[in-house]
């Protein structure tokens, strides 16, 4: 108990705060008799409490992405100004980072305390500079490719020689980034842009023959695995596989084994050097036959290049069977399938539509409630395809709720792939969602990913749209539109006639607040695309949404709802006076609605004009309206020869003759 107190009362002063004192005091108090046990210290990394507050915090999908500035004013909504942001704030970081590299001489103050080099303008190396192999050995390590090389060529000019080591890592770093500077992994925007799901035709042959690499590698006297095994990946990741393929021969030859990785780069090439399906599935077993003899143990990677090729053999009859065979080899080696392995599985089995594969729902049985990490780059390919697969080929809403209940839980948001698969994703779910469930339940689900996490894509919103006007729930429209707006559809011909037609079809009938917000919404779409024609205003560089005459039409039936005669007047005005530029006519029933709210207003020169462009246009269904303009209003003489100009009215000349 001396210890303790002695132990105690030495750190208190500096290390304890007073109330953790008194804890250790009554702690130390109970002890009878024993010694402390300090546990082992356990090792952290700078974000590890970063890690467990953010845990504690729920994700919001209704929040805008951390990337935008936080303000309503200036978060993008369209896909379009989602790009823009984007690259305009990774094109700024470029501009910065191009200045402090071309007047180094500003930047050499040193305000951070421990310095972090990467801010530090970038040192050149010149043929002129005065290096060693020290300076060879970290620019290896700091993965920077030309300076290495340049590095590289000048102590060869001086006569230095390298070690085997210091080669073989110079060696495979070339290798793998094909003697160029690596990718700035800062550019994250600009190369999700630029990805996209590649279909699977021979990879493009980038590799540089005869260059710096293989020159190395010939001075690596004399090779061996290490330096056949980098070579052999090399070519391989970068399209050279008939030299690959030769330097394989060559190595096995020799008697020299390769590593895992260059027979999964071999294994992944098979289906680009053997066309006949059979061949194919030989040099397979051949490659997993040798890999058997020499003790070299297969990975994921493996069984994901096996099922890679069986992919382009999907057309075979005994390619399902071969790909549950190698699966079941595998997990007997205790292998588990990752993700990459059931997106190749699903290209295998859903390659008809006309043969629908229940496969997925296997696959959901086996994955439900589990979450995963990356281990193939393909893994990202994964739910993309899910869901495509739940919306194309079997139309299953309550898989794709699987699907997504999967990608949702724990971490796995993470494997959805860069912002273009997230948008085929989101896609393929929305058009299922938006067929198979209750509106009001689509439109909860719309509001949580709408917009900060996906923009409907016009043929999205069609579908939305079309979803709307059948389940009559035209309490949504003023919203769709002003998303609609937001979004950039302004300029989409089809959503804008298919926006007219679904509010003119679905009226607000004894709701006055709803009509007139369905009324703003018609007038809205008028002035905008007014506004498109109007060149000052409007990007000359896009094309105008062109008027329709059932467009104006409709929009003229949904502001009479309203009882916005004035307004209509105006839409009657431009179908009259510009006939040569409106497409068509419009339907007779919103011009049946505007007569009958010109004899409700007593307005009888607006009703025989209408009545007017009715008998211009063609229309014969005139007469009747005539005739209950004629004996409901009192007209003048000048209204009834107008009148009669345009129909015979029996009714209206003894009127006329009896006053």
């Amino acid at each position: 108990m001396t210890q303790i107190n002695t132990f105690s009362k030495t750190l208190r002063p500096a290390r304890f705060p007073a109330v953790l004192q008194c804890v250790l005091s009554r702690n130390y108090a109970t002890e009878s008799e024993g010694e402390i046990a300090i546990p082992k210290r356990i090792q952290r990394s700078p974000t590890d409490i970063l890690r467990a507050l953010s845990s504690t915090v729920n994700r919001d999908p209704t929040a805008p992405h951390y990337k935008y500035h936080d303000d309503p004013f200036l978060i993008p909504a369209s896909n379009y100004a989602k790009r823009s942001f984007a690259l305009a704030q990774e094109s700024g970081k470029k501009a910065a980072k191009w200045i402090l590299q071309e007047h180094a001489d500003l930047f050499q103050h040193k305000v951070a305390d421990p310095f972090i080099e990467v801010f530090a303008p970038k040192q050149i190396i010149t043929e002129e500079s005065d290096v060693n192999v020290e300076n060879l050995n970290r620019a290896i390590s700091d993965l920077a490719v030309s300076d290495a090389v340049t590095i590289y060529q000048i102590l060869q000019k001086k006569n230095v020689s390298l070690s085997k080591e210091v080669l073989q890592s110079l060696l495979e770093l070339l290798c793998f980034y094909n003697a160029e500077d690596k990718t700035n992994e800062e550019w994250i925007e600009e190369r999700w842009l630029k990805q996209g799901i590649k279909d699977r035709a021979r990879p493009r042959k980038t590799w540089k023959d005869n260059g710096i690499a293989e020159t190395i590698f010939l001075s690596i006297d004399p090779p061996d695995s290490k330096s056949f095994s980098a070579l052999i990946v090399g070519m391989g990741l970068y399209g050279q596989l008939d030299s690959m393929w030769k330097y394989y021969d060559e190595a096995k030859s020799k008697g020299i084994t390769l590593c895992l990785d260059a027979y999964n780069v071999l294994i992944k090439s098979v289906g680009f050097v053997r066309e006949q399906h059979d061949g194919r599935w030989a040099l397979i077993k051949d490659l997993l036959g040798e890999m058997n003899e020499k003790n070299i143990t297969p990975n994921i990677k493996t069984l994901n290049s096996v099922l890679d090729v069986l992919v382009g053999m999907k057309t075979n009859k005994n390619t399902k069977l071969y790909a549950l065979s190698v699966i079941t080899e595998f997990k007997e080696l205790g292998i588990e399938p990752s993700l990459a392995s059931y997106y190749y599985l699903l290209l295998i089995y859903c390659r008809d539509s006309t043969r629908k594969s229940a496969i997925l729902i296997d696959i959901m049985d086996a994955l439900d409630g589990k979450t995963f990490t990356i281990q193939d780059a393909k893994d990202t390919f994964f739910f993309v395809t899910a869901m495509e697969i739940c919306n194309t080929h079997l139309s299953d809403v309550v898989l794709a709720n699987r699907v997504n209940s999967l990608l949702l839980n724990g971490k796995n948001y993470n494997l959805i792939g860069d912002s273009y698969k997230e948008s085929v994703y989101l896609r393929n779910y929305f058009i299922l969602k938006c067929e198979y469930d209750l509106i009001d339940d689509f439109m909860k689900f719309y509001d949580v990913y709408v917009p900060n996490l996906y923009v409907p894509e016009p043929v999205v919103m069609e579908n939305i749209l079309k979803s709307v006007d059948m389940n009559g729930a035209n309490t949504y429209l003023p919203r769709l539109w002003s998303d609609m707006v937001s979004f950039d559809h302004i300029t989409r011909e089809r959503l804008i006639i298919l926006m007219a037609e679904v509010l003119f079809r679905n009226p607000a009938t004894n709701d006055e607040e709803l009509a007139n917000k369905l009324a703003d919404t018609a007038e809205n779409i008028f002035e905008k695309i007014e506004e498109q024609h109007d060149e000052t205003v409007f990007n000359v560089r896009k094309v105008p949404v062109g008027w329709t005459g059932d467009m104006l039409g409709n929009l003229m039936g949904v502001l009479l709802e309203a009882d916005r005669i004035e307004k209509a007047s105006l839409i009657l005005s431009k179908l009259d006076k510009e006939q040569q530029k409106v497409l068509g006519i419009p339907d007779f029933r919103p011009l049946r609605m505007f007569v009958d709210k010109c004899i409700q207003k007593k307005d009888a020169d607006k009703a025989i004009w209408c009545l007017q462009y009715c008998y211009d246009v063609g229309y014969d269904e005139i007469s009747d309206l005539a005739k209950s303009l004629n004996d409901t209003l009192k007209l003048s003489d000048n209204q009834l020869n107008r009148l009669k100009t345009l129909v015979k009215l029996d009714s209206a000349n003894e009127s006329a003759s009896n006053q």
